[in-house]
């Protein structure tokens, strides 16, 4: 932990002189008769080729070209290098044409899913580490329905051995949605509160059960926290995939209106 948060400080102290050193160049050529737009521009562009470099290195894994680890570090901070950049360029200024409008659009879509896939993929794999087991994620609906066979079958063996319907009631009242399938709900990226009601729900029921009946009900509230692990598996290892389907393209988009800005920039004189 003390040799990542070194490392963290580190890199944060190049990446805030390498800003200051852009910033001095910047404000050297603002105030020279060379217009700055033109030089942030090629610096931008050059900066997003870079950053459009790592999805290619994910697929060349096989190559000697630097660890993971250091491709995905650049790729952050150049990403953040990025950011100041796109303000110095545009000034704080909204767009005024189409074609700017798209780039402008593309490149915050792009930052803002960039940002929060760095966020959720520091803050929710401890999430993932803290249950029982790891899951892949095509296999949940599988153990999902396991669970739900379980399930059902506690509520018929307790009907059957006990000749009461009350657990059997409370599982169609309360249950019986939770256990259908894998569930993608945004409160499973929190505290999972709706699964710790149904199962205080379970236990505040252990007073009118029987003897042989609670049991059943202890067992049926293990399940539940079962499902809770399978549901919060199940979105955020979605969401750590499909954050990625809206970064990437958002990527491929905004290189190709650059260039076409770039193009349009040349040949009309504009920035």
């Amino acid at each position: 932990m003390m040799r990542f948060a070194k490392r963290r400080r580190v890199n944060l102290t190049a990446w805030a002189i390498v800003v200051l050193i852009a910033a001095a160049l910047f404000a050297a050529v603002s105030a020279g008769l060379t217009r700055a737009p033109f030089w942030t521009g090629w610096l931008l562009i050059g900066t997003v080729v870079f950053l459009s470099l790592y999805s290619q290195r994910k697929r060349v894994s096989m190559l000697p070209i630097g660890r993971a680890a250091v491709w995905l570090q650049l790729h952050a901070y150049t990403g953040a290098f990025a950011i100041v950049v796109f303000v110095a360029h545009t000034g704080f200024s909204l767009p005024d044409a189409p074609l700017e409008w798209l780039l402008w659009l593309s490149f915050v879509g792009t930052a803002g899913s960039g940002l929060a896939g760095l966020y959720w993929s520091r803050t929710l794999p401890p999430r993932l580490a803290a249950t029982d087991e790891e899951l892949l994620y095509e296999r949940i609906p599988m153990f999902s329905e396991r669970l739900r066979r379980r399930a059902e079958q506690l509520v018929i063996a307790a009907a059957t051995q006990t000749d009461s319907v009350l657990l059997g009631d409370h599982y169609r009242t309360h249950l019986a949605e939770l256990f259908m399938a894998p569930h993608w709900r945004w409160r499973h990226l929190g505290p999972t509160h709706y699964v710790t009601r149904q199962r205080d729900r379970l236990i505040a029921l252990e007073r009118y059960l029987s003897e042989d009946e609670k049991p059943f009900a202890r067992e049926l509230a293990d399940l539940c926290r079962q499902k809770s692990d399978l549901d919060m598996h199940y979105t955020v290892q979605g969401l750590l995939k499909a954050w990625l389907f809206v970064h990437v393209p958002l990527t491929a988009a905004m290189l190709l209106l650059a260039l076409l800005h770039l193009v349009a920039a040349h040949a009309f004189g504009g920035t």
